[in-house]
C-alpha cells in the first residue's frame, strides 16, 4: 500500500465537491450519482471511480476485426469515434477522462492512418490508464498511428527526421524549459534531439504484436534494421553524458535504454505532474502548488515506476484538490475551469437523460463533425501536436474553450437539446439530432422532489448545474424572471396542479402541459447558457 504524501480531506464530500469530483473525473454526472457521492468521503468515492480494468474486446462485440478490415476505412473510424463517444458518456469511472488526458500527453490524428491504426493507438491509451506512463512512451514510439503522424516510419539512417524526437522530449516527457545557452535549454539540447532521432531510425508501420506480455491485439510497428544508424549514441550532460551503444539486430534494446535515460530525469516526473495538474485541477500552478504539490507527486510517480492512477489518486483525494488548504477567496479551484465541449455536452445529456434519435449519425456527424469541431475539440484530431490549445496555451489554457469563435456552438447545442432540431451548419437536420423530454424530466421526482413548488425546481437545477454556488440576485432572476416571467410562485403550482388532476379555473389540461413544457425549457436553456454553468 502506497502511503500518502499530500494531506488528504477525510471529510464526508457534501454535493458541492461531489459535484466537483464527478465533473473532474468523468462524463457521466446525474443527480442520483452526485446525491450517492455526496455522502462518501474522497476515499471512498475514488474506489468506485477507479474500479475499471482494462478490457481487451472494447469494440470486437460491436465491429468484428473482419469488418474493421473490409469495409470502407472513412466509415469504420466514424464507427469507432462513435463507440468511443457512447462508451465516454455511459462510463461511471475515471476510465475515458484519463484515456483522454493521455491523448492529450501524447497527440496524435485519427485521421492520419488507417482506422484500424487507430483504434488500436485507443487500445494502448486504456491498456496504460493503471499503468506505467514510461511503459506508454516505449510502446507508443513504436505505435503505428504514432509512426504515420510524427513521421517515424520514414526516419532512416541517411535521413534521420526529428519531428518525434523533438516531440517526445519536449511534449510527452521532459519538458524543454527554458533556452540556457546556444542549442541548448533547460532539460536536453538541441544535439540530444538529433541523437534521439537517429537512435529511433528504422521504426516502420506494420502489423507486429507490441509485447506478447500486454494485450497481443495491440499491433504497432516492427523494427528494420538495414535503415536504422547502429552507432553509438552520445548525449548531453542534461542526461549525464550517456552513451547508448548502437545495436542494428534488436531496436527494443537501445529503445529502452533511451526510455530509461529520459525516465531517469526528476524533471520528467515533473513536467508529467504539471501536466496531470492543470488537467485534473486548475489552469495555473501557484508558486505555492509547484512546491508544496507537484514536487511530491513527482517524487511519488518516480518512486512507483511512473504508475499515474496513484499519483491521480492522490492528488483527487488531496485537501488541495477541494481547495481546503487556506481560505484565500482569490485562488478558488472549484468552478475556476471552463468545461471543455466533450464535457459540456456529454454532461448535459447525461443529467438530463437525453438520448440520440440515432446513435451512429449523431455521435460520429452531428456530435463530432459539428458541434465538438465548431468547438475547437474536433474529437482526436487537433490542429496540431501540442493538442488542443485549452491544455497547453498560456496563459488562457481552459478560457480558449469559451471565446467569439467557440461560444454559438456550444449555445445551439443547447437549443438542440430542448428542441431535438438543429438550426446550426449546413444541413442542419440531414444527421441525427438528441432531445430532452421537458415533460418526462420534470414530472419525475427523481430529478425534481417537490416539481409542484417553482422555487424548489429552480433551487434543485441551480445546485445540481452550477459548480459553486449561487446569490440570491442570481436566484430571483432565474426564478422570477426567466421561469415565473413575473408571476407568483402560486401560479406555477396552479399549473402543475391542472396538469397533474385536470382541468381547473384557470387552465384546461392541455393549456397547462404546453405551459409547463415553455416555462422548463426557458429555465434549462437559461442556466445551460448561463456563465456559470459553462465552468467545473
Amino acid at each position: 500500500m502506497v502511503t500518502s504524501i499530500l494531506p488528504q480531506n477525510t471529510s464526508v464530500l457534501g454535493r458541492r465537491n461531489a459535484k466537483y469530483l464527478l465533473s473532474k473525473t468523468t462524463f457521466n454526472i446525474t443527480k442520483a450519482r452526485i446525491d450517492a457521492f455526496a455522502a462518501m468521503t474522497p476515499s471512498q468515492a475514488l474506489e468506485v471511480l477507479f474500479d475499471f480494468d482494462y478490457d481487451a474486446n472494447w469494440l470486437s462485440d460491436v465491429h468484428p476485426d473482419e469488418l474493421m478490415l473490409t469495409i470502407n476505412n472513412g466509415t469504420v473510424r466514424k464507427m469507432v469515434l462513435q463507440w468511443w463517444l457512447q462508451e465516454a458518456k455511459a462510463d461511471t469511472t475515471a476510465h475515458h477522462k484519463i484515456i483522454l488526458f493521455l491523448f492529450t500527453s501524447f497527440t496524435t490524428d485519427a485521421f492520419v492512418s488507417s482506422a484500424r491504426f487507430f483504434y488500436e493507438y485507443l487500445k494502448l491509451l486504456s491498456f496504460h490508464t493503471k499503468r506505467s506512463y514510461k511503459d506508454l512512451a516505449f510502446y507508443m514510439t513504436k505505435d503505428n498511428t504514432m509512426l504515420g503522424y510524427l513521421d517515424g516510419k520514414s526516419n532512416v539512417k541517411n535521413s534521420p527526421n526529428e519531428n518525434y524526437a523533438r516531440e517526445f522530449f519536449e511534449l510527452f516527457t521532459i519538458g524543454k524549459g527554458p533556452t540556457d545557452g546556444p542549442g541548448s535549454y533547460t532539460n536536453y539540447t538541441e544535439e540530444d534531439i538529433l541523437q534521439a532521432s537517429k537512435l529511433l531510425t528504422g521504426w516502420k508501420q506494420g502489423g507486429h504484436q507490441l509485447n506478447e506480455n500486454a494485450d497481443p491485439s495491440i499491433y504497432g510497428g516492427y523494427f528494420k534494421s538495414s535503415v536504422h544508424d547502429g552507432a553509438d549514441k552520445t548525449f548531453s550532460d542534461k542526461f549525464n553524458n550517456t552513451v547508448i551503444t548502437g545495436n542494428t539486430e534488436d531496436g527494443d534494446q537501445e529503445l529502452s535504454q533511451f526510455v530509461d535515460m529520459v525516465f531517469q530525469q526528476i524533471a520528467t516526473a515533473k513536467n508529467i505532474c504539471r501536466r496531470l495538474y492543470h488537467f485534473f485541477v486548475s489552469d495555473t500552478i501557484s508558486d505555492y502548488a509547484e512546491v508544496n504539490i507537484i514536487a511530491p507527486l513527482a517524487q511519488m510517480l518516480y518512486d512507483n515506476n511512473y504508475e499515474i492512477a496513484l499519483v491521480i489518486k492522490e492528488l483527487l483525494g488531496s485537501l488541495h484538490f477541494y481547495d481546503l488548504e487556506d481560505d484565500n477567496p482569490f485562488d478558488n479551484i472549484i468552478g475556476g475551469t471552463v468545461k471543455s465541449p466533450l464535457d459540456l455536452m456529454l454532461s448535459s445529456m447525461n443529467y438530463f437523460g437525453a438520448a440520440p434519435t440515432d446513435d451512429f449519425k449523431f455521435y460520429a456527424y452531428r456530435l463530432n463533425d459539428l458541434y465538438l469541431a465548431s468547438s475547437s475539440m474536433y474529437l482526436f484530431s487537433p490542429d496540431n501536436v501540442a493538442g488542443y490549445p485549452a491544455y497547453y496555451q498560456e496563459p488562457l489554457r481552459s478560457k480558449n474553450w469559451f471565446d467569439s469563435n467557440t461560444y454559438l456552438p456550444r449555445y445551439k447545442f443547447v437549443e438542440m437539446l430542448l428542441t431535438g432540431k438543429s438550426s446550426y451548419g449546413t444541413g442542419a437536420n440531414g444527421n441525427g439530432h438528441v432531445q430532452l423530454d421537458v415533460l418526462s424530466f420534470i414530472d419525475n421526482t427523481e430529478n425534481i422532489p417537490l416539481p409542484f413548488s417553482a422555487p424548489q425546481v429552480v433551487t434543485t437545477l441551480l445546485e445540481d448545474l452550477f459548480p459553486d454556488g449561487y446569490d440570491n440576485e442570481r436566484y430571483n432572476y432565474f426564478l422570477n424572471t426567466i421561469f415565473l416571467n413575473g408571476l407568483s410562485p402560486s401560479d406555477w403550482t396552479q399549473t402543475w396542479d391542472a396538469y397533474k388532476n385536470g382541468d381547473n379555473e384557470a387552465f384546461t389540461q392541455v393549456d397547462a402541459t404546453g405551459e409547463i413544457k415553455i416555462r422548463v425549457a426557458n429555465l434549462i436553456q437559461a442556466i445551460m447558457q448561463s456563465p456559470e454553468y459553462q465552468l467545473m
